[in-house]
This record gives C-alpha cells, structure tokens and sequence, in this order.
C-alpha cells in the first residue's frame, strides 16, 4: 500500500511540472500529439473517410489514435475546457505509466521468482517508466494514450499470456489475456513488436521446457475465438484500408531508417531516436540533445548491463534469462536497420512483405522490446544482489534517464537560439481568419493553402513558434487540402492539381470544390512562388487580410454533388441527401471527392415538394440546401443491411471523382414506385441518399466491441466474485 501511496504522490508532483508554466488561455502541443481541441473535432476524428484533401482514408489514423479521441470526446462532452482536460489527461497518463507496470512486474516476479520482492518490483517499474526509450515517447507525443496503454500494459499481459497458454488455467484468465491484448493493440506500431517478442518468448519456451503442444495449441485456440470479436475494428481497417482504399501521393511513408546512424553502437547507448544526434534548425525536438552526451547519460544503460551480466555469471542456469538475452540481442540487431552489418535483410523485408512496413521506423519500434526485455532481465537477476545496493543503482539510472522529464523540458520544450518552448497561445491573426472561415461554412468548401505545410515550423508571432501540425484545419470548420507530396492525397488527384498549378493554370480549381485560397506568412521562410502569388490575385478575388494570411474566392466553385438540376444537403461529411430534378434521358450524379468504391447510393423518399430554407446555387447548376449536421450517426449502421442501387454505374470521372451515370428506364427498373416521382412534363424525380458504406461497418463492429467487452468483463466479475466465495 505505501508504495501505492508514493506512485499516486509522484503522479500529482509530475503533473504539476509539466502544467505549472501553462496559464489560462494557452495549451501544451506537442509536436505530433493526438491533440483535439474541440468536442465537434474529436468526434468528426470517428469517420473513416477524412474530408482532409479531397477524401482519404482514415481508418488507421484512427484506430492508432481511438483511445485519445474517446477521452477527449468524453472530457468536452462534460464541459471541461482545454486547459482542465489538459490536466486530467496527463495526470491520467502519468497514473497509468507508474501503477500498471508496477502491477505488471509484481505479478511476473510472482511467476518467475520463489522470493519475490515489491520494493524490486518497484524500481523496475519506475525505470520501464522513466527510461530513455520511454522519455522519448514523452516528448515527442505526450505519450499518446494508445502507445501508453501497450507500452504499461506489455508486462501484465505478458504474465497473463503466460498463464493462458503456457500452463493449466480456466477461462477467466484467457478472458483476462484477451482483454488486455485487446487494450494494447490499438498502439498497433508497439504492438506488432509485443507480438513477435511475445511468439519467440512462448515457442522457445515451449522447446525449453517441453511443454506439451497439444495443450498450448488448444489453448491458443481457445484464447483467438475470445479474442477474435474483440479484434473486429482491425477488420474493419483493413477492409477500408486495402479494399476501398487507394494510394496516396505520400509514399515516404515516414520512412526514418535512413536518417539512422551508429549501427550497433548508439542503439547500446540507448539513443532509441535519429533526433538525439540529428542537429536541425528551427528545433523544438530533443533541444537537450546535449544532456544524452554528458558521462552520466552514457554509463546509465551500461549499469544496467552491468547488473544482468554480473547476475548471469553469478547465477545457476536458468533458461528464462538465456530467452531474454537472446530476444535482447535480436532487438538489437534489427534496430539499427538498414545499416551494417546485414542491413540488406531490414530491406529486402522492407521491400518484400508490406506488413512489415509498420517498422520502416526501426529505432523507436524495436526500441520497445530492447528496454522490455532488460527489465524482465533485470527482475530474474536481481536475487544476485543485495536489495539495498540493486534498489540504489537502478534508483540512480532512473534519476539520470528521466531527468529531461522529471525538471519537464522534455514535455514543456525550451526556448533557445534555435528552438521554442511547447506551449503555444493562438495568435490574434489566426483566431480572426478562422472566425472568418467558420462564419462562411455555407456553402460547403475546400481550403487550398500555399504554401502547403501541414506539418513544419509556424511563426505564431512575437518571437513565438510552433514545429508540429498546423493548427488551422484544428480550428476549422471548412476542410482543408494541402498540395504537398506528403499530403493524404490520392495520387492521381495530386497529379491533376499539381500539373495544373505548377503552370500557374489556376481554372482548374473549378473543377473542385475550392472555396478558399490562402496565402500564408507564417511558416518560416518558406513561400510560393511569386509567379503563383500573381495568378491567384489576377485570378480570383481578396476577401480578407491581415498580417499573418491573405484569402481568396473562388466564385466559379463547383458543388461538392455537381450539375443542374440536383439538390444537396451534406448531413456530415460521409452522408449527403441528394434529390435529382426533371431527369431526361440519362442522368449523372456527379461527387466531386476522390474516387472510392465505398461511396454507396440508397433510395429515400422525396415528399411532393422539396424547398430548402436557405440554398446557394453554383455555376455547374447544383444547389446545396443548408442542413442541420451532425458529427457522428450510429443508428447509420442500418445501411449495412440495405443493397445500394446502381453500384455497378459507379466509376471514376474527370480523373478523380465518383460518377454514377443511369437512365429512366433504368430507375423505374431499381427503384421502387414510391421512390421517384413523375411529373407532367414527362420528366422524373427521384431522391438518394449518398452514404460511405464502411462507416456503417465501423459503427456495427463499435456496437460488437461495446457488447462482447461488456460481456468479457461481467464474466470475468463473476469469476473472480465466485473465486473469493
């Protein structure tokens, strides 16, 4: 209990450092974080189509960001502002890096250890907590709650994968290993490395202590069917991933492998990122790079090694600590990547088995398993040592490696020649462009910026600066595209624009649902070209200014759902009512996002006269009916189970779009009678609803997590309630 008491202690202490600098009004972001500003933010983060360029995939954005969108959704929803939600979720965080692990090593040196000890289980835990590999994470996101959870989870799990298929046990302890997998796999990049560690540890010891395969094959059987609907979100990734999806014009991929440096060696250091020894400026990533070059920073990870070697030597034989070393040396060696020696082999897997492009980050994936692998090695040796001397080494380490955030400049950055601190206050200039924005969503449009820096330095104004993602599109209501090679773009719709503007063609933005163009001041030195500066002002006109942006219009916009005679209201950006007018001959419904096979039509009602209570008409004829939105529609799981019409007409047009082209024939032949109308002229009129059918999909695999979760845990209250008795 009083080792409790001193977590709960240092979770407060913690989390006053790294908040007591921010005041009312500003915020902490850290360069990538999964920050949401908003409630309407965080819940539009639940589709798994993005609006962001012209449409994109967003089911793996999503599923490695699900647990801080739920937070988040759920702290605004009970009306606590950024700031207070700020505090909640890193005393939130801080409490789940110190308590599970500590659980976690408690129950694995019950299982490995006849003396097990809570003090040692302790200072384990706290330097799985503070070490550098953990640090890193820290700094570079807030440790996103997905990667916290798989990260803190990993020790606990670990004992209870072990119980549910190395030995004899019931199904409440399969039910519990199958939760926790389920906890930790939404921080699928640490979770893929779990996996492989954890199938090494159980075939080896399988071998090693001939255990009957038989039983742990029946037992892994067991455990898949309880985890196999706890898993269905991932289907749902993969189907809107690798069926609907198409390919981005972002091939990089965030591939870090080559920026990689120091082989072997650096890894033993335990410089787990390229940016400890990567010098770049403007920074606000590892300002204190320095502090890892200082004697303490490089002999820390070699007391470690210290200790488990010593405890090696001094030990009788135990095959647990050679599977540990050995997973320990096969981290290290794949670690380093691309370079020798054998760095051949990290890319022909590369190149060869796309799954395994999850690690083209190597240093902070398999980072994880190396500090992973030393602290259960470390908990085997620590009975050959006295407990006062091993307490005070690993104590030591602990200060050392998680200095940069134990005095907080790991979380709240600093202010240097070459850097600025994290904590960031909107700038006037941005907060009138978007009232401007957010005051002119009707009609619905795109944002095209330029330059087009969605992640990059920002120059928030007196001497103040932002590296991460544009805060922008965070605030906005409007959607926006960036026309960068590194963009979510689709390929071919990237090559249209590109093309196009490159010669300072700008009349094919009316081919697209462009609203806005922006030009931008505020990052760095970084602007377009002069040349495209005079076509968008000879082009199109100025509608606001101020210091830091200039807007444009584009008055010739085509609609989102194009051509004469159609009606539109978007309900969210995934659903839209359409009602087709006066259909002659054959008729083209016409969605100006980029092309993709899950956009689905379903026959609705349309009652004898449709007015719209406030409508803007565009140049191609459509008119867009302003509609009441909402964000996120679960009782849309019902198109599931309802046959679209005319799938087989859909196809792509103008190079990027989704076009469905039918007769009157045609529609009298899918559509049932109350389904269209017939007008005197001879003419039809027919109404649809244009819907994303995997978001339906998404919704009914949220509702089988939410049921079977519900069940998994009643189940496993009841077991341990009869254990008890």
């Amino acid at each position: 209990m009083k080792y409790k008491a001193f977590l709960f202690f240092l979770t407060i202490v913690l989390t006053f450092i790294f908040l007591k600098d921010v005041k009312q009004g500003s915020f902490l972001f850290l360069h990538d974080e999964d920050l949401f500003l908003s409630k309407n933010e965080s819940l539009s983060a639940f589709y798994v189509q993005n609006p962001l360029d012209l449409g994109s995939p967003n089911s793996s954005i999503m599923l490695a960001t699900f647990w801080s969108r739920l937070f988040y959704t759920f702290v605004y929803s009970v009306g606590l502002n950024l700031n207070q939600a700020q505090v909640v979720i890193y005393f939130l965080k801080i409490l789940i890096a110190l308590f599970l692990p500590y659980i976690g090593f408690k129950k694995l040196s019950t299982l490995y250890l006849k003396d097990s000890n809570d003090l040692i289980s302790l200072v384990v835990s706290l330097w799985y907590s503070f070490n550098t590999y953990a640090v890193i994470y820290w700094h570079g996101n807030s440790f996103s709650l997905p990667l916290l959870l798989c990260y803190a989870l990993a020790p606990l799990s670990l004992y209870y994968l072990h119980l549910a298929i190395l030995e004899k046990s019931d199904t409440r302890i399969k039910a519990k290993a199958a939760l926790l997998l389920f906890l930790m796999s939404f921080g699928f990049y640490l979770f893929a490395v779990y996996l492989l560690v954890i199938t090494f540890y159980i075939v080896v010891y399988i071998l090693a202590y001939k255990k009957n395969v038989k039983s742990v094959i029946a037992n892994t059987f067991i455990l898949g069917i309880l985890s196999l609907p706890l898993f269905s979100l991932f289907f749902v990734s993969l189907y809107n991933t690798f069926v609907n999806g198409a390919v981005t014009v972002n091939t990089t991929g965030g591939e870090t492998f080559g920026a990689l440096r120091g082989s072997l060696l650096y890894p033993l250091f335990m410089w787990f990122s390229w940016g400890i020894y990567t010098v770049w400026e403007p920074r606000n990533i590892f300002t204190f790079y320095r502090y890892y070059y200082t004697l303490p920073s490089l002999l820390s990870p070699f007391v470690i090694y210290f200790l488990i070697i010593y405890g090696v030597m001094k030990g009788k034989k135990n095959l647990l600590i050679y599977l540990f070393l050995i997973l320990f040396l096969l981290m290290v060696f794949v670690i380093k990547g691309s370079q020798p020696p054998y760095g051949n082999v990290f890319l022909h897997l590369i190149d060869n088995f796309p799954l395994f492009r999850i690690f083209r980050s190597p240093d902070n994936k398999f980072g994880f398993g190396i500090v992973f692998t030393l602290s259960i090695l470390l908990l085997l040796v620590s009975r050959k040592f006295r407990k006062p001397l091993f307490v005070i080494l690993i104590s030591l380490v602990v200060l050392i490696q998680g200095f940069p955030l134990f005095s907080g400049v790991a979380i709240k950055g600093e202010n240097t020649t070459t850097s600025t601190d994290r904590i960031i206050s909107v700038p006037s200039e941005y907060k009138s462009l978007i009232e401007f924005l957010n005051s002119s969503t009707d009609p619905y449009g795109y944002v095209l910026v330029f330059p087009p820096q969605e992640f990059g330095f920002f120059n928030l104004g007196e001497n103040e600066g932002h590296v991460g993602q544009d805060l922008l599109p965070k605030y906005s209501e409007l959607p926006f595209i960036y026309l960068s090679e590194y963009s979510s773009m689709l390929s071919d719709t990237y090559t249209i624009l590109r093309n196009s503007i490159s010669r300072n063609d700008l009349t094919i933005l009316d081919r697209f649902p462009v609203k806005y163009i922006v030009i931008r001041n505020d990052t760095g030195s970084l602007r377009p070209p002069k040349e495209l500066i005079d076509a968008i002002e000879n082009t199109f006109n100025k509608v606001y200014e101020n210091k830091l942006f200039k807007v444009y219009e584009n008055s010739n916009m085509t609609s989102l759902v194009e051509g004469a005679g159609v009606r539109f209201s978007m309900i969210n950006p995934i659903k839209y009512e359409i009602t087709l007018l006066n259909i002659r001959g054959d008729k083209k419904v016409v969605f100006n996002q980029n092309y993709n096979y899950g956009w689905t039509l379903y026959p609705r009602a349309i009652s004898a006269v449709e007015e719209c209570s406030k409508s803007f008409e565009f140049a191609d004829g459509g008119v867009e009916c302003v509609a009441t939105k909402y964000p996120i529609i679960p009782t849309d799981i019902y198109y599931l189970f309802q046959p679209p019409v005319f799938q087989d007409k859909h196809e792509k047009g103008n190079g990027y779009a989704n076009i469905w082209t039918f007769n009157a024939d045609e529609i009298k032949n899918v559509l049932e009678p109350w389904q269209y109308r017939l007008n005197s002229d001879g003419s039809m009129d027919i109404g649809l609803t244009l819907y994303f059918r995997p978001q339906a999909l998404f919704y009914f695999s949220v509702l089988l997590n939410f049921l079977y979760l519900l069940g998994v845990l009643v189940f496993i209250s009841w077991k341990n309630i009869h254990a008890k008795k």
